[in-house]
């Protein structure tokens, strides 16, 4: 959570715990909201998991986060003249997704649901659009409503 809550907290005169804890509630509500067809693709509709192989998919998931988001790892492989990742926010369903696409191409290709990942693909490009577009008619209408922010 703090990946997502560090733009909000340099910006926003807001405390930063009521920060944290609205990004908390609304991450809370997101997954209550979640259907339970879409969390079934992601867990075994891509590629069915063993123990094993789902302890390494979670295990990468971590340490992606941990790199893509590590100052500390980003000025230690620049001092030592190496390429540093990218700080930026990675959304955990994204590395999730790739995690069990690749555990799934070690193992063989043809047990991974391809139609499966391509829904998923392709959701990954409506959803910001569209959340983009609400977020436009909702500012539009606070704004035409005399709510300045």
């Amino acid at each position: 959570m703090p990946a997502i809550a560090g733009p909000y907290l340099s910006v926003n005169n807001l405390a930063p715990l009521m920060v944290i804890l609205s990004i908390g509630i609304a991450i809370c509500i997101g997954i209550f909201m979640a259907d339970k067809k879409v969390i079934s693709m992601v867990s075994s509709g891509l590629f069915p998991l063993s123990s094993l192989e789902a302890l390494v998919v979670v295990f990468s998931c971590g340490l992606a986060l941990c790199c893509f988001s590590s100052r500390w790892l980003c000025d230690l492989l620049i001092s030592c003249g190496l390429p540093s990742f990218p700080l930026v926010p990675i959304p955990t369903t994204n590395i999730l997704v790739g995690s069990i696409v690749g555990v799934g191409c070690t193992k063989k290709c043809s047990g991974v649901q391809w139609r499966s990942l391509i829904k998923i693909v392709v959701s990954w490009f409506w959803v910001p659009l569209i959340s983009g577009l609400i977020c436009w008619f909702v500012l539009a209408m606070l704004n035409e409503g005399g709510i300045v922010l």
